[in-house]
């Protein structure tokens, strides 16, 4: 599998040539992202037939067009009008040119023409430090051409059209460039029926999705696209998403909605065929349709059963030419086979990496794209996040990762025997987004320790700090998050609402009540709402106790992993009593980008029936989820609250919803 810091394009085999390696090896040995192409990535309206020059890429330095052949060649000429050309389109087609100005005047500043004789390949470092820009409006004008080159295109406002001044600027207008996986994933063809990609929370797994939905629904007139997933959450997010991507992407075509492409979620319903990709399935090709109620039926044996079906009808022309599925990591691996007999090209999959975390059942991760690194948080509080959320840091532990896994997860390692201990030292690759979080000091986790229960002052305080040290900061750049769902901490929200509102001038946003984000509102909620949201500041509320249930450890990694600058989490020191712990766990962290851990005995890991899942996920109560399947079965009000303590009597504080379907589903006729 390929470095991420390296993504190549090219026509010809050059593998074999010094000068590829030199630039890979240079690339990877430095960590610094490093594309070469030969052509601009996706639709092009060109041939690029000359074959003796490829373009480097590396952000924040010139786009250097490295030629091999005859210098004063009129091909090489056309070859480069080609590509300017092609990026002034693009340029003006994705409004770059509001921050880029003329073409003649970025082509002068930003591009280099370098014939291969002219660089000591031994000393490429010494080359490419010569193109790079030391200043911050050359490094951004050169992030913005790349991006345009690799199709990563970014939003214009999202990015701003001044060079931003300080850390919360830099970081929220970064220009995001896809890495090697990534672009790997989006534009390379692979002849596999299953291709699968794996990643943590917070790779970009979706967007990646829609990127390469995007490539194959205007790469193919013809192609029908399917487009899964299990929640009917997620379904109506993809299905408002889509126009809207494909509108920023500049797509001409117009969406042939359930004729083109179909977006629906994994089951559906057998009186609709477009209400789930199963039961389009089951009516195409007239074979039976099992309602989830009818003798219990599982998903898996749905699915099962479908296949047996459709093979017994021998040959079978496909009904789609790719199906794309999200939250891969929800599906039993029959309904990946039952996608693949009814595709002609293609079936991608794309989930979370570690979705159960047990000490008995862990799959293995061999995919064909392995997304380990997180964009949406500094690498610091993701390794904190992760220390915290499996206990490595108190005893008994909570999880352990083997080696393969710690791997898997973007971990590079070295252990030593110290005593009878083995030590481990962790460490993660650096991240683009955050390089400059490095310059400014600023600390990408900080613990606050409260005396007692009442944690409004040290919020508020938290708050004063942000607005000293970061004066652009607005109320929707700060997320509130508590994670003990004691009725008291509802009473200090209400109060610290109103002191916010006194002491800044600023609203806030009861997530739990309004269940949307609000514009310059303070965000404020119970651990409930906040998948898929990020902020810069993040302030974890654990004011009652941190407890090792692997529920509470779970949404403690989850809501962490939701900044992009600064998580804070304010613990009860009284009732957390490995504090002291996990503050010196912290501190080696930040201050030697390493996680420093001894590796637990066996007899001092927990064990649990309850996997630690550390994944991007919406966390329901049991009350919720309850709720959820009431108005999906239209249960009538007169039997809901027999059932729902039937439920909570069969299945204390578990949120396993197809066991809490199931157990309404066989309770309900009884009452």
């Amino acid at each position: 599998m390929e470095n991420s810091y390296f993504f190549k394009q090219l026509s010809n085999n050059w593998e074999d040539k010094k000068w590829f390696n030199a630039i890979k090896g240079y690339a990877n040995d430095n960590c610094i992202q490093t594309y070469v192409v030969d052509r601009p990535l996706g639709v092009s309206k060109f041939d690029y037939a000359y074959d003796r020059a490829v373009v480097l890429l590396i952000p924040g330095h010139k786009i250097v067009f490295l030629n091999f052949g005859d210098p004063t060649s009129d091909e090489l000429d056309d070859y480069i009008e080609d590509f300017i050309e092609e990026l002034t389109y693009r340029s003006l087609r994705f409004e770059y040119n509001s921050i880029l100005g003329a073409t003649r005047k970025w082509r002068r500043n930003y591009t280099e023409i370098k014939n291969l004789s002219e660089i000591d390949l031994d000393n490429i470092g010494e080359f490419l430090r010569g193109v790079k820009f030391e200043e911050t409006e050359g490094q951004r004008k050169s992030d913005l051409i790349i991006s345009l080159i690799i199709n990563s295109i970014n939003s214009i406002e999202q990015v701003g059209l001044e060079t931003p001044e300080n850390l919360l600027d830099k970081v929220r207008q970064k220009i995001v460039l896809f890495d090697g996986d990534q672009t790997r994933f989006i534009f390379e063809k692979v002849n596999k029926n299953r291709i699968t990609i794996q990643g943590l929370a917070g790779t970009g797994k979706t967007e990646l999705l829609l990127h390469k939905l995007k490539e194959l629904y205007t790469n193919g007139e013809e192609n029908k696209i399917a487009f899964t997933c299990h929640s009917k959450t997620l379904n109506s997010s993809l299905k408002n998403r889509i126009p809207k991507f494909f509108d920023f992407m500049k797509v001409e075509e117009q969406i042939e909605w359930n004729k083109r492409l179909w977006v629906f979620p994994s089951w559906g319903s057998e009186a609709n065929k477009t209400t789930g990709l199963y039961s389009y399935i089951c009516n195409t090709y007239s074979i039976p349709f099992y309602r989830f109620s009818r003798n219990g039926s599982s998903f898996k044996n749905v699915c099962r059963q479908a296949v047996k079906d459709l093979k017994a009808l021998g040959s079978i022309p496909p009904c789609f030419n790719y199906i794309l599925i999200d939250e891969s990591q929800d599906f039993p691996d029959e309904f990946f086979e039952l996608c693949e007999l009814v595709v002609e090209n293609a079936v991608f999959i794309a989930g979370d990496i570690f979705q159960n975390i047990t000490d008995n059942d862990l799959k293995e991760v061999h995919p064909d794209y392995l997304l380990n690194r997180c964009y949406r948080t500094d690498p610091k509080t993701l390794m904190f996040a992760h220390a915290v959320g499996m206990g490595l840091f108190e005893r008994p532990a909570i999880r352990w990762l083997n080696d393969e896994e710690w791997e898997a997860c973007g971990y590079k390692f070295e252990s030593k025997t110290v005593g009878n201990n083995e030590e481990y030292n962790l460490t993660r690759e650096p991240v683009r987004r955050f390089e400059d979080a490095e310059v400014y000091e600023v600390a990408a986790t900080k613990i606050v320790k409260i005396a007692n229960m009442d944690f409004r002052s040290d919020v508020m305080n938290i708050i004063k700090e942000i607005k000293t040290n970061h004066n652009t900061v607005k109320p929707d750049d700060i997320a509130i998050v508590f994670l003990n769902q004691e009725d008291v901490n509802y009473t200090y929200i209400d109060s610290l609402a109103v002191r916010i509102s006194n002491e800044f001038g600023w609203a806030t946003n009861i997530a739990y009540q309004q269940k949307e984000i609000v514009k310059d509102h303070v965000f404020v909620s119970n651990r409930y709402n906040i998948k898929g949201l990020e902020f810069p500041f993040l302030i974890c509320i654990a004011n009652m106790s941190m407890t090792k249930s692997t529920t509470f450890r779970n949404t403690l990694y989850m809501t962490l992993t939701r900044s992009f600058i600064t998580s804070y989490l304010v613990v009860n020191e009284h009732n957390s009593p490995e504090i002291i712990n996990i503050e010196t766990g912290l501190d080696a962290i930040l201050k030697t980008n390493t996680l420093k851990v001894f590796k637990p005995k066996a007899n001092e890991i927990m064990t649990s029936e309850e996997p630690i899942i550390l994944q991007d996920r919406k966390y329901k109560s049991q009350n919720e989820i309850i709720t959820e399947i009431f108005d999906d079965l239209k249960i009538p009000q007169g039997k809901r609250d027999s059932l729902k303590q039937i439920v909570g009597v069969v299945l204390h504080d578990s949120n396993d919803e197809e066991r809490i379907r199931k157990i309404i589903e066989s309770n309900k006729g009884l009452l």
